[in-house]
């Protein structure tokens, strides 16, 4: 007869064994990784744990029905061990690409491969215990699979919306015509991308209100990304009365371009100021010039300075500025 020693050896000893294995492999993970192994211990010490609770019943030789039971138990815990393992790893690999360092100059593709990544991995988990419970449950798999072979064109009539979205975020993980913060123009929808997911993409709009645009969408849309701008333009008019002295509008002019010249960000070979024409309200003078900036915070300011001086330099030399005709 089986002792009780050696049955409560196998199953301290199982313990110590689950959690020892749970604890080495979400070390090796992270760090292999670099990256936060969490949710790994508790699933992978339950599968291995009800195995040798298994070999412990199995030596005090229970009558094999209960002990076939006990086994399809095993096989479940395992199963769900899996899946649990799986849905944590989703979100442990999202933690990993959103954590990547990006090259200089690179394109933020771990902002768009992680969300993706992660919703890849729960779908995949999903069907696998969808399926492993099906098998335990000795559902018939074969002939599920084959009317799901039969029914599949159907469901993809069906479902082609769903298909192209699909393809949709695929292009956009491939080409990569825009990454999360650019702002974008898509036909009459204009704002700053927030999410990428499979079906669809979201905009934050300048009105803090949210789109949603199906990602099928993108296969065929003109995107302009205004993010991906190397130089940002800045180009404004101005009105000077008639009675302006033409000396003053030379002085102003030099003013502006030397501060222009003096400024690191504003590309030297695109500053401009020119009279281009005379209006029915007075001489419009042209200031243009291409700010190097990322954002569009940035953008802004660099603006405000330039203006700011140039309205001082024209308060300085006295320059009345006309209103156009519409205002």
């Amino acid at each position: 007869m089986t002792s009780w020693i050696e049955i409560a050896f196998i199953l301290t000893f199982g313990v110590l064994i689950s959690l020892l294995a749970g604890q080495v492999i979400s070390r090796l993970i992270k760090k292999a990784l670099k990256t936060t192994a969490h949710g790994f211990t508790k699933p992978i010490a339950l599968g291995i744990g009800s195995w040798f609770v298994v070999l412990a019943a199995y030596r005090v030789h229970l009558n094999p029905t209960l002990l076939t039971n006990m086994i399809l138990g095993a096989r479940t815990i395992t199963y769900v061990g899996l899946v649990w393992t799986g849905w944590s790893s989703a979100q442990m690999l999202e933690d990993y690409f959103m954590s990547r360092p990006i090259p200089k100059g690179g394109h933020k593709l771990n902002t768009l491969l992680a969300p993706l990544v992660n919703k890849l991995v729960k779908a995949l988990v999903i069907i696998f215990g969808v399926l492993s419970m099906a098998e335990v449950l000795h559902f018939p798999i074969t002939s599920l699979l084959t009317g799901l072979g039969i029914g599949g064109i159907a469901i993809a009539m069906a479902a082609k919306e769903t298909i192209a979205n699909v393809f949709g975020s695929i292009t956009v993980l491939v080409d990569r015509p825009f990454q999360i913060g650019d702002w974008i123009k898509i036909g009459d929808t204009e704002g700053t991308v927030e999410s990428i997911g499979f079906r669809s993409t979201k905009l934050r709009t300048f009105y803090d209100s949210m789109v949603t645009i199906p990602n099928a969408t993108l296969l065929t849309a003109n995107v302009d990304n205004m993010g991906a701008r190397k130089y940002r333009r800045a180009k404004v008019l101005l009105r000077m009365g008639y009675y302006t002295p033409s000396g003053s509008i030379q002085t102003f002019r030099e003013a502006v371009l030397d501060h222009m010249k003096g400024n690191t960000v504003i590309r030297k070979d695109g500053m401009d100021i020119h009279i281009d024409d005379f209006g029915p309200t007075g001489v419009h003078v042209n200031i243009s010039c291409y700010f190097q900036v990322a954002t569009t915070t940035e953008e802004n300011e660099q603006k405000h300075q330039l203006l700011s001086f140039a309205l001082n330099k024209i308060q300085e030399l006295k320059i009345e500025l006309n209103l156009p005709t519409n205002a």
